[in-house]
């Protein structure tokens, strides 16, 4: 099982690129838990809409606990989960520690970078420290 997280200290686009690397490994077969840990919980409320597709469970934590009970739960029955990790730092630094790559959204921004590199920063500088350095994303 393959864990990837979407970590951002600012919103970014960190829902959609974890919603689209869902669908990706759906469409092609697999299957996907989505750990949905973000403050809206968008895709908590996407996967209760009719079209979402086969393949895809998505289930909410309210805290960095959570994350890491979510992860447990889903060995053996998924072949992907995707952290949706939202903005809080605690959350952040469980979700780097546990996950097998990291993926820091960045839009074309000056605002942007500058939290993605905050959001890098935090990352390797946590307790749990992130099994491999995370990586940029552009993204719209």
């Amino acid at each position: 099982m393959t864990v990837i997280s979407v970590c951002q200290l600012k919103s970014g686009g960190s829902s959609t690129l974890a919603l689209t690397l869902a669908s990706v490994a759906a469409a092609e077969g697999r299957d996907v838990l989505i750990v949905d840990a973000s403050r809206n919980g968008d895709l908590t409320r996407w996967s209760d809409l009719p079209q979402r597709p086969a393949g895809i469970t998505v289930v909410p934590c309210k805290s960095a606990a959570d994350i890491d009970r979510s992860i447990r739960a889903g060995k053996g029955r998924s072949q992907l989960v995707v952290l949706d990790v939202g903005t809080k730092r605690e959350r952040l630094r469980v979700a780097a520690g546990l996950s097998d790559i990291s993926l820091i959204p960045v839009r074309f921004s000056p605002l942007s970078a500058y939290w993605a590199s905050e959001t890098d920063r935090m990352i390797r500088r946590s307790a749990a420290g992130p099994r491999r350095r995370p990586v940029f994303v552009a993204t719209a």
